[in-house]
């Protein structure tokens, strides 16, 4: 029987709305990392934290930058030093963007999908996608994601049960287990790592497309550092 090799720390930022704000995105960071990799992605993460933030700040979050750093500290400082963990626990990250009005994939078997919906389709072809071309290896791959909000998870875990490809009507690859482990990003620095992939991202497609409430630090922190972190197809693209 095949052993869990992987964790996917998966976390989610903007609200879809249908308004005219950064907010009516909604993106799904995934950030994968090889099991043995996880005390080293602790002490990074940990790292990180206390080089950067300020003493009451006992996590790493896309959301309380900039306020939550200390004083010389800057967002670049913060996602250079991330993009360097990245490399060093061998983690590939994805992320996909929805927003409000979207048409969804014609193939999405759901009655008025919300952005959060294809995002979710999304990101989980992605991954399953990635799985099916790497022959070689055997090991699972465990999806975890920030029980924070209890109804999203449940929503999250319907996706999965739920999931077809929309290019081949395949269901996950079966070395993706099929099922959410629910987690507390305190414990878990990878479901940190993928909140400042998240919120970044928000920020960088929010600039984009000139929506109101986009911030040009972070979006262009994730431009020069995260997005070449990016998991990228035979074509050399990051699809989001």
């Amino acid at each position: 029987m095949a052993s869990i090799t992987h964790a996917v720390f998966i976390d989610e930022s903007g609200n879809g709305s249908p308004g005219f704000s950064v907010q009516r995105l909604w993106i799904t960071a995934a950030v994968a990392i090889p099991l043995e990799m996880r005390e080293k992605m602790d002490e990074g993460i940990a790292r990180v934290v206390a080089s950067h933030f300020r003493p009451w700040m006992k996590e790493l979050k896309g959301s309380d930058l900039p306020r939550g750093l200390r004083i010389g500290s800057s967002i670049e400082e913060v996602a250079l030093e991330v993009v360097d963990l990245m490399r060093r626990v061998e983690a590939r990250v994805w992320i996909t963007v929805c927003q409000g009005g979207a048409s969804p994939p014609p193939s999405l078997q759901i009655q008025s999908p919300l952005p959060k919906d294809i995002a979710r389709q999304l990101m989980l072809e992605r991954v399953s996608g990635f799985l099916r071309l790497d022959l070689k290896a055997t090991g699972l791959w465990l999806l975890i994601w920030d029980i924070t909000d209890q109804q999203e998870l449940c929503d999250f875990s319907r996706s999965i049960v739920r999931f077809r490809d929309t290019t081949n009507g395949e269901q996950l690859n079966s070395r993706l287990v099929p099922a959410l482990l629910g987690g507390l990003s305190h414990d878990w620095s990878g479901l940190q790592a993928a909140d400042l992939f998240a919120n970044m991202a928000l920020h960088r497609q929010g600039m984009v497309l000139g929506l109101p409430g986009a911030r040009a630090e972070k979006a262009m922190a994730f431009r020069r550092h995260l997005e070449p972190c990016l998991q990228r197809d035979s074509g050399g693209n990051a699809p989001s």
